[in-house]
């Protein structure tokens, strides 16, 4: 070690991590990793990019901590001023041969002491940035977006054919349900009044000349109108039972317009919420996006701060380089985690 030269480089700028962003995005993929469906395996991979993203927040936590920790504890000024009287010494030449060799003894311990604690903690920098590297890797390593937007494509445009088919199984219901409602008021006036006793099986033709009030010949005849609608004119006239048969079919197609309408109206629900799903799959990919962009920052600079430790060798050791050096990358660490302090509290 000499303290002569001047350190060999400039120390690069790295740019701090936004701590407010890594939180938020990693609470947005707890919170549209929930999902509604479990039918895709897609919505397993998006529940384990979670996990990751949760793991690497916290491995990124540790090392900072840890980190902060180790670097404030590194202090070399009283080494370097014990190396400074151990060199003033050495430069007079009056020490004795023993007590030379005690000297340059000293120097090399305590020159020792200098490299095991660079080495040290350039270690743990790397070991750092290795860590959080890794974990970083497995919250990208699970695709997302590849296939899933062909897939919500697909979901969304079975909207419109599903909306329309609901529309029209909707108004066949409602155009049945009309003129089943016909054929009731038909049957109820009839049995209330007693008009099948009197004229048999047939329903009178001209019924302005039954003895009803003229919304009752209304109904009858209305409910009539339903029949010719569907069995066309009949010569000998309609029967009263025509008025239950039809009844009954109708009611066999009201009943499974009724469960097409429920099965429709279930396949919609599902498209439903796989497209909220699929939704925010894609979302969390963005959202991973943006945490790993962050995250990056922090590894470049930890294998940054260990390459500047790694030229602290020497010619390039003095006390005023490694004292600029450790106190970029105290100050670095420090800012780090007291924004990272202030996203946890706030």
């Amino acid at each position: 070690m000499s303290n002569v030269a001047t350190f060999a480089s400039p120390y690069p700028s790295y740019p701090e991590p936004d701590f407010s962003l890594i939180a938020q995005s990693t609470k947005d993929i707890s919170r549209l990793a929930v999902f509604r469906t479990d039918k895709m395996a897609i919505m397993d991979k998006a529940k384990r990019a979670s996990s990751y993203a949760l793991d690497l927040q916290t491995a990124m936590g540790e090392d900072l901590v840890s980190l902060s920790t180790k670097v404030q504890n590194l202090d070399f000024r009283e080494l370097f001023g014990q190396l400074a009287e151990i060199d003033a010494e050495l430069a007079k030449g009056k020490l004795s041969a023993e007590e030379t060799e005690a000297a340059e003894g000293a120097r090399e311990e305590l020159a020792g002491v200098f490299a095991t604690g660079i080495r040290e903690t350039k270690g743990k920098l790397r070991d750092a940035a290795a860590k959080v590297k890794q974990k970083a890797a497995e919250t990208r390593g699970v695709v997302l977006a590849e296939r899933t937007q062909e897939t919500l494509t697909e979901h969304q445009q079975r909207q419109p054919g599903l909306i329309k088919s609901l529309a029209e199984k909707k108004a066949a219901w409602e155009k049945l349900d009309t003129d089943r409602a016909k054929i009731i008021a038909a049957q109820d006036v009839i049995r209330a009044r007693n008009v099948a006793d009197i004229f048999k099986d047939f329903i009178p033709k001209d019924l302005e000349k039954l003895d009803l009030k003229k919304p009752e010949a209304e109904a009858v005849r209305l409910g009539v109108e339903v029949l010719k609608k569907i069995l066309g004119e009949v010569s000998e006239g309609f029967k009263y039972s025509d008025l239950a048969d039809q009844r009954r079919v109708f009611d066999g197609k009201i009943e499974q317009l009724d469960r097409d309408i429920q099965t429709l109206l279930g396949d919609q629900r599902e498209n439903d919420a796989l497209i909220a799903d699929l939704s925010a799959v894609m979302t969390i990919d963005a959202r991973r996006d943006v945490l790993l962009n962050e995250t990056n920052k922090l590894t470049v600079a930890f294998s940054g701060f260990a390459d500047e430790l790694e030229k602290l060798s020497g010619s390039a050791v003095t006390e005023a380089s490694v004292t600029k050096l450790l106190g970029t990358i105290r100050s670095y660490l420090g800012n780090c985690v007291d924004a990272r302090n202030q996203v946890i509290i706030t």
